[in-house]
């Protein structure tokens, strides 16, 4: 199961709390296979500032996270609690593992910077505070999209407007369809827009003349971005 974060296994089992600890969805003898994991598609649920701790109703067992928003750290003292309110509901409370969790955003627009370096290390110490989180972020002016983004190894979505006003959260489990072939082009299709994003990430140099392009609070690689 470690190698294969995005798998779903069915044990002969009864005692399952291992795995579930490391953000890896598992059943038991005890699964009756009536709801699997329905509660984690949504779409369009409304989300205040201030309520983010909300959506753990919502979400899948996991143990990494992938968030695309160009101006995610822009307002930092606004977006800041509702961020940190949003790692945490994904990380269960039992959780024993190292998460992994990766911003791709920008901080210049029409060739003005707007978002100071230092927010990036205010949301690296404050994100670090979070027991177990492993987290990066990558800065590339060029990003193709302005929707925000998240992928998880079980769901992606969008927020719209996300952590400083009110917005509209959506997300899709992976697992949530009628028969194993769409299933699978589901998680194809993961595996495709994990790549695309991984190719940007790639190419982003840890400086770009003075400024920095990269901050972590670990060297490692998300393995998000591992799946096949």
């Amino acid at each position: 199961p470690d190698n294969k974060p995005s798998s779903y296994y069915f044990l002969d089992n009864m005692d399952i709390s291992k795995w579930k600890k490391n953000g890896i969805i598992m059943q038991n003898t005890f699964y009756d296979g009536i709801d699997f994991f329905n509660r984690c598609t949504q779409a369009g649920i409304d989300i205040f500032p201030g309520e983010y701790s909300e959506l753990k109703r919502f979400a899948p067992d996991c143990n990494s996270m992938l968030f695309i928003d160009k101006y995610i750290f822009k307002n930092l003292e606004k977006k800041l609690p509702n961020i940190l309110d949003f790692i945490k509901s994904y990380l269960g409370n039992d959780f024993k593992d190292e998460f992994h969790l990766t911003f791709l955003c920008s901080n210049v627009v029409d060739g003005k910077l707007i978002v100071p370096a230092s927010n990036f290390t205010k949301a690296i110490n404050s994100i670090n505070e979070i027991n177990g989180v492993s987290v990066q972020i990558f800065i590339d002016n060029s990003l193709p999209t302005t929707d925000r983004l998240f992928f998880t190894n079980y769901s992606f979505g969008n927020i719209s407007h996300p952590f400083d006003r009110n917005a509209e959260f959506t997300q899709n489990f992976i697992g949530r369809e009628d028969n194993f072939t769409l299933v699978d082009e589901r998680y194809r299709k993961q595996i495709r827009e994990l790549k695309r994003w991984n190719s940007y990430i790639e190419r982003i140099p840890e400086e770009m003349g003075i400024m920095k392009m990269k901050y972590q609070n670990n060297v490692f690689k998300n393995r998000l971005f591992t799946l096949d």
